[in-house]
This record gives C-alpha cells, structure tokens and sequence, in this order.
C-alpha cells in the first residue's frame, strides 16, 4: 500500500486500464460498409454513388465467403452497370443480384468461410 496520500475524487487504478477503442481498420470497416448497405438500398441510383463505394468494394468483397470467381465475377458486374449509360432494366437486375450477393456475403462473413477466430468450447 502506498503511503501517498490519494486526492479527493481520485479512484486507485483497477486492472491494466481502460478497454481500448476500436482500431482504424474497424473504423474503416463500419464506415464502408454503412455505406454500402445504404447505396444497396437507395432508391435511386446516381453514377455518383459509384464513387462512394469502389475503392472500398474489393476490400469487402475479399471480407465475404464467397469463392474467388463469386468475388470477381459480382466485382465485374457491378463495373459493367456502372459503366452502361443510358441505365436499362437489364442493368438495375444485374446490379441488384450482385448487390445482393455482396450483401449476403458480408452477413455471413468472414467466419463462415473458416477465416475467423476459432469457436470456444462450448459455442
């Protein structure tokens, strides 16, 4: 015990210290994929959005179970949309179904592709 007298409305540390924050690549991770899941449901689509969201899609797509051809293939469609002007309803379907598919993968994520931490006993 120390014989240093503690000051009013001090409380003595108790345990290693406070939790740490999240970490950047957390911070980024919920930050993109926010706004993917709201440019997936945007009621309408500007060629803006685009850019709100590539330089972040093929980190998410590499986050979801999918299989390599999934990710490249859904990657490729949703270029191929993006790069058709005027907008068509062939186009809105192939961008919804890859959307989707993106969606899907990232609900699931990393863990059901046997990339996450292990399980502890008894889960």
């Amino acid at each position: 015990r120390s014989s240093t007298p503690r000051r009013a409305g001090t409380a003595p540390l108790a345990g290693p210290g406070p939790e740490p924050g999240p970490t950047p690549g957390t911070v980024l991770w919920v930050m993109a994929s926010a706004n993917f899941v709201g440019v997936c449901f945007a009621r309408t689509l500007h060629y803006q959005f685009y850019s709100w969201y590539f330089h972040h899609l093929p980190a998410l797509l590499w986050a979801t179970p999918l299989p390599t051809w999934a990710r490249l293939a859904a990657f490729g469609a949703i270029e191929w949309v993006w790069s058709r002007f005027p907008p068509s309803a062939e186009a809105s379907a192939v961008l919804a179904a890859a959307h989707g598919a993106v969606l899907v993968g990232l609900f699931l994520g990393p863990r059901a592709a046997g990339r996450g931490k292990p399980a502890a006993k008894g889960e």
